[in-house]
């Protein structure tokens, strides 16, 4: 019998609360026997990865302010065209090498509207 195969897509945009919870399930998944790939797309946090899960880093973003409307890179610099392009590549890179059987995406479309640049394609 094979795995079944997981992509878990996870953006913690202030805070770690989403990105541990993710963990969480991701390992979980990963303990029952799923073959897991989690994917997150916020600022690195030291010691905050999956223990069973594997564990994929896009280029980091991070909301702008409380208002969580803008984007800005690790540097603190507005996101740009190019910084979207490298995140959206990345992504169905991932998907094609992954080839998941089940994609787990939080928020979306409810919350995270300002990732559609790259979860609209991941999910076409």
């Amino acid at each position: 019998m094979t795995q079944l195969r997981v992509l878990v897509y996870v953006q913690h945009l202030l805070g770690t609360g989403h990105l541990k919870r993710a963990i969480l399930v991701s390992d979980a998944m990963a303990r029952a026997g799923l073959d897991v790939t989690l994917v997150s797309g916020g600022l690195p946090v030291p010691g905050l990865e999956p223990s069973l899960a594997r564990w994929v880093q896009l280029p980091p973003v991070a909301a702008a302010d409380l208002g969580f409307k803008n984007l800005v890179d690790e540097s603190g610099r507005p996101v740009d065209e190019s910084l979207r392009q490298r995140r959206r590549d990345a992504l169905l890179t991932l998907l094609r090498e992954t080839g998941p059987q089940l994609l787990l995406v939080e928020l979306f479309p409810f919350g995270r509207r300002q990732m559609r640049f790259e979860l609209l394609p991941l999910l076409d």
